[in-house]
C-alpha cells in the first residue's frame, strides 16, 4: 500500500524495529484495506521496492523547470516564487474529515526512516487499519474502522512508542505547518566532502532528516542533496559560507521544486 504524498507512495522500507513480540491485534472488519508486501532493489545503498530514493519519492514526481532556479535570492523576501501573498477568508462552519472524529489518530512519526515504512511496521505489529494518509514533514493520519479499534491502538503505547514522538486521537486540531525541503547543496570543496559538513549546512535550514552516506562511491561529487525538516513555506535558495582554517568557500543551496 504504501504512504502517498502528492503524485507518489512512499515505497521505502529502511526502518529497522523489533515488533515481533509486541502482542498487539487489531480489529478487524469487511472493509478494511490491507498492506500488500512489494519487492525491493537495492539503490546507493538504500533498500527501497520502486527504485526510487528518499529524493525522489518525498519530493514527490513532477520538478518544475523554473527559469530563475540558478539565482540565489533570500528566504524570506517573498514566498520565493515570484508571487505576493492573498488571503482568502474560510467560513467558521467548515469542517473537514469530520467523519473521521474519534475514529483516526494523527502521529509524528520518530524520523524520516519511520515514516515511509508505517505500512510494513503496522503489518509486523497485526496493526489492522483502513488508511494511511500523509499530512507533510513528519505527520500521518491513520483512519481505523471505528473509534474502538483507534482507542484500541492509542493505549498499546508499547507498540507505538518507538514509532511516534506524539499520537493523538483526531477531532479537528490545527497541526503546524511542517515541509520536507529536499536541497541540492554545490560547491563542497573535495577535502571537506564529509557527512558531518552536509550534516551542519542542513542544520542552518532546519531539523536535518537525511544526508547521503555512501559519498566515497558517488559517481557524482558535485551536488548532494539532503533533506531537511522546513517550518515555512517559501522556498530554500540562499548562499552559505563555509569557513575552513584561512579559507572561505561560497556554497549554493536550492531547493528542489516540485509541483
Amino acid at each position: 500500500m504504501g504512504i502517498k504524498m502528492g503524485s507518489s507512495k512512499l515505497m521505502v522500507n529502511v526502518a529497522k524495529f523489533a515488533v515481533e513480540n509486541s502482542g498487539f491485534s487489531g480489529h478487524k472488519k469487511d472493509g478494511n484495506t490491507y498492506m500488500n508486501s512489494s519487492s525491493q532493489t537495492a539503490d546507493k545503498g538504500f533498500n527501497v521496492r520502486d527504485q526510487r530514493s528518499y529524493r525522489d519519492v518525498l519530493g514527490k514526481a513532477k520538478v518544475s523547470s523554473d527559469p530563475d532556479s540558478t539565482n540565489v535570492v533570500g528566504r524570506f523576501g517573498g514566498d520565493g516564487l515570484g508571487f505576493k501573498e492573498k488571503t482568502v477568508v474560510v467560513p467558521n462552519r467548515l469542517f473537514a474529515f469530520k467523519e473521521l472524529v474519534g475514529s483516526a489518530v494523527i502521529g509524528r512519526s520518530v524520523d524520516l526512516e519511520t515514516l515511509v515504512d508505517l505500512d510494513k511496521l503496522f503489518r509486523i505489529a497485526k496493526v489492522e487499519v483502513a488508511r494511511f494518509q500523509y499530512l507533510g514533514g513528519l505527520y500521518v493520519i491513520i483512519s481505523f474502522s471505528d473509534a474502538d479499534a483507534a482507542n484500541k491502538f492509542l493505549e498499546s503505547r508499547q507498540v507505538w512508542g518507538p514509532w511516534f514522538s506524539k499520537l493523538e486521537v483526531w477531532g479537528g486540531q490545527s497541526l503546524p505547518m511542517e515541509r520536507v525541503a529536499w536541497l541540492s547543496i554545490h560547491g563542497i570543496p573535495l577535502n571537506l566532502l564529509e557527512a558531518e559538513v552536509l550534516m551542519q549546512v542542513g542544520e542552518l535550514f532546519g531539523k536535518v532528516l537525511h544526508v547521503p552516506k555512501s559519498l566515497f562511491e558517488d559517481s557524482d561529487l558535485s551536488v548532494f542533496k539532503i533533506g531537511v525538516l522546513a517550518g515555512e513555506a517559501q522556498r530554500i535558495r540562499e548562499v552559505v559560507s563555509l569557513k575552513w582554517k584561512d579559507r572561505t568557500h561560497r556554497l549554493k543551496e536550492s531547493e528542489k521544486l516540485c509541483l
